[in-house]
């Protein structure tokens, strides 16, 4: 283990040095104070550093530069990235219990009901199995930003081809096309189909007309 904490520390991949740190932040002991430090010596990653601080903590609880009484002052960067850490946590566990027993649910009712296809229930699975889609991709939101290059219109009409589906609502398209952005495509998708989401929902829920330009 303590050499494959050595290999992702020394990796050129901030994603694995992050898997790693973390690990640490969690499990760290006295015996891998040298390791820490050295990592967190050569560290230009923000939330990697941020990570290495808190396993240097864990394996040194005793060596403390402020006392039990004074107020500790986090940094920006340090307070997004313990938030970011609750929040990939939070979902993994939650997505780990719901996904079997979500999945078992879907498979009894398929076998058991005659008419599942055209049922309240399928409906309502697909609901939860929508929910359990949304929180993988805030888990994927609380990680490092994945920059690319990608086409945001042809992923925008994707987008609302898989969204809109066989509902009875349609959506009009406009903007300019061929728009190539750089970012992180699977954030931008969270965004824009938990907006669409909402959009739709709404709609639906008023009864108003709308259409889609193909």
């Amino acid at each position: 283990m303590s050499n494959e904490l050595a290999r992702k520390l020394g990796s050129t991949d901030p994603r694995e040095r992050l898997d790693a740190a973390r690990h640490l932040a969690e499990h760290a002991d006295a015996k891998q104070i040298g390791l820490i430090e050295g990592a967190l010596a050569v560290e230009t990653v923000a939330w990697v550093s941020s990570a290495l601080k808190r396993a240097l903590q864990r394996a040194r609880p005793t060596d403390s530069v402020t006392s039990g009484t004074e107020r500790v002052e986090l940094s920006s960067d340090q307070t997004a990235q313990i938030y970011s850490d609750a929040l990939e946590t939070t979902a993994k566990q939650i997505i780990h219990e719901i996904e079997p027993i979500l999945g078992a649910l879907r498979l009894s009712a398929e076998t058991e009901m005659a008419n599942f296809e055209g049922s309240d229930t399928k409906r309502g699975l697909e609901r939860m199995e929508a929910l359990v889609a949304g929180l993988a991709r805030l888990r994927q939101a609380a990680s490092a930003p994945k920059l690319e290059d990608f086409a945001l219109d042809q992923c925008i009409f994707a987008w609302i081809a898989e969204e809109v589906g066989q509902k009875p609502v349609g959506v009009l398209r406009a903007g300019p096309q061929e728009t190539v952005v750089e970012g992180d495509k699977g954030l931008v998708c969270l965004a824009f189909v938990n907006g669409l989401r909402n959009a739709i929902d709404a709609t639906l829920g008023i009864g108003f007309p709308s259409f889609r330009k193909c």
